[in-house]
């Protein structure tokens, strides 16, 4: 994997090093070269470096491809396999993949590892660990197959009940829940469904989704045919204690995603700040076009439809005190390819530089948005 193909992010805390590694698998054209260089940047992550999780964006006709790099992977370096998840997230070219994105913890050596996968049939699909004293459990549904009905509510029912089975068993507080991650086939027919189903597992949560809830996390929801369900999650909560903080973050410009008057009535928040002792992280919804009214604006217009989408993300790092500079990771969903170029144009217009990202092809929630883009942000505190 040559070097300028990844993106490393690091921050180092009081007890660890988080390492995100943002990888453009879309400059290699043949498998042979993808699968050797995937597979050396894998062996190259350090023994005591643990992988919190590995997401893949491609397309799902060449899945195996990255299947057998984890399959050599685990048969040379003997180590323990990590939550792994594959979505289809199309190439804005030619590519058989879009990119990757890795997210690992190395513990200071004075600092005793404190880290566990858990697994349905020996595949992990989620990671419980601990960071400056806090605990976190992320979760993602490789352990998924499609239900005996063949219905999206079924698939989602499984998801959402596999999420609520590990957080009993790591005796993790359901209002711990800060970020989800949603995949549907069909988004267009799906989104209203979908967001039913998530209100009733909320409901059953006792999350309260109203307006100016505090317990609403951050979301993304993007269009992602999955192999062997009609839809893909992943989840991340965070043990509230005294050690952390969380708090709510609004966009001034852009209304409440809080079901009432709302399109499809979606349930969650813009950004969620979550304070450390000496880093401070923002998770940041899927951000689109959308107005102070929940109306899509520019219509028809990539250019102004992608700036200001920028600029909502912008309002949500002001108002923490962070930047572009201080992404971690995020991901970029286009309804054509034909806008990246336009893209790359309007961060060189606005002054932003550029920040680790996946650059997919995929519908977004509305059949009038052209663009969507999600990211993770974090900062020391000086």
């Amino acid at each position: 994997m040559m070097d300028e193909n990844v993106k490393t992010k690091k921050i180092q805390t009081s007890e660890c090093i988080q390492n995100y590694y943002t990888i453009d698998l879309s400059k290699e054209q043949n498998k042979s070269s993808i699968q050797d260089g995937y597979y050396d940047f894998l062996k190259s992550i350090p023994n005591n470096e643990y992988v919190i999780f590995e997401k893949v964006f491609g397309n799902l006709k060449y899945q195996h491809v990255i299947d057998e790099v984890h399959a050599r992977y685990l048969l040379h370096t003997k180590k323990t396999m990590h939550p792994i998840t594959f979505i289809e997230g199309m190439p804005i070219d030619d590519s058989m993949f879009s990119g990757a994105v890795i997210h690992t913890v190395r513990y200071n050596e004075n600092v005793m590892p404190k880290i566990r996968y858990i697994a349905d049939d020996d595949i992990p699909y989620a990671a419980e660990y601990y960071i400056n004293n806090v605990r976190k459990l992320y979760l993602t549904n490789s352990f998924q197959t499609r239900s005996l009905h063949d219905k999206l509510t079924s698939d989602m029912q499984v998801s959402f009940d596999k999420l609520r089975e590990c957080m009993d068993l790591t005796k993790m507080h359901y209002h711990s829940l800060v970020r989800t991650w949603f995949y549907l086939n069909e988004i267009d027919t799906n989104y209203s469904d979908f967001n039913l189903v998530r209100r009733d597992f909320f409901d059953s949560l006792k999350i309260d989704y109203s307006e100016k809830s505090s317990q609403l996390p951050a979301s993304t929801c993007i269009e992602g045919n999955n192999s062997g369900t009609n839809c893909s999650m992943q989840f991340y909560c965070c043990e509230k204690n005294s050690n952390v903080q969380f708090e709510r973050v609004f966009n001034k410009d852009q209304n409440e995603a809080e079901g009432k008057d709302y399109l499809y009535q979606p349930t969650f928040s813009r950004a969620i700040k979550i304070s450390y002792k000496d880093h401070i992280e923002l998770q940041i919804s899927g951000t689109a076009s959308i107005n102070d009214r929940g109306q899509t604006i520019y219509e028809n217009d990539p250019y102004n439809q992608m700036k200001r989408t920028l600029l909502h993300i912008k309002n949500l790092l002001d108002a923490v005190g962070m930047s572009f500079c201080d992404i971690v990771f995020s991901t970029c969903f286009y309804k054509d390819e034909k806008y990246f170029d336009l893209f790359e144009t309007i961060l060189s217009d606005l002054k932003i530089n550029n920040f680790p990202a996946i650059h997919v092809m995929g519908n977004v929630c509305r059949n009038d948005l052209l663009f969507e883009m999600d990211a993770v942000a974090v900062r020391k505190i000086d």
